[in-house]
């Protein structure tokens, strides 16, 4: 995430929603869906401790970049992942799959919104 700016994250419909807040108090928000978030785990999972790119995963999955890049927000911003050199990721466990699914799950009991 850029400098000046807020991040926030929430489970409605069942899609991971992220907000995000410029300076000036004008945001934009982006969505993933949560079967697709699993896919996006679970190609990240199967890397092991291996270093990856946003176009890695992207390649992998063959979702749309921002579905990509929100799921990836979500993982960095809950810990399950963190950067490494050169704009790459890293796990942060062997248990990748497990802490991220166990972190949405948390995330969706405490903001799901279903109207």
């Amino acid at each position: 995430m850029r400098p000046g700016r807020t991040e926030e994250f929430q489970v409605k419909f069942g899609c991971l929603f992220r907000r995000t807040t410029l300076l000036d108090g004008e945001y934009y928000d982006q969505r993933c869906l949560g079967r697709d978030y699993e896919r996006v785990v679970e190609a990240i999972d199967g890397l092991g401790r291996a270093r990856f790119h946003l176009r890695g995963v992207r390649e992998r999955t063959g979702l749309p970049w921002v579905e990509t890049h929100v799921a990836l927000a979500f993982m960095e911003h809950t810990g399950v992942i963190a950067p490494a050199l050169w704009g790459r990721y890293r796990a942060t466990s062997a248990e990748t799959y497990c802490k991220a699914m166990d972190h949405l799950g948390s995330l969706a009991a405490r903001t799901e919104v279903w109207r």
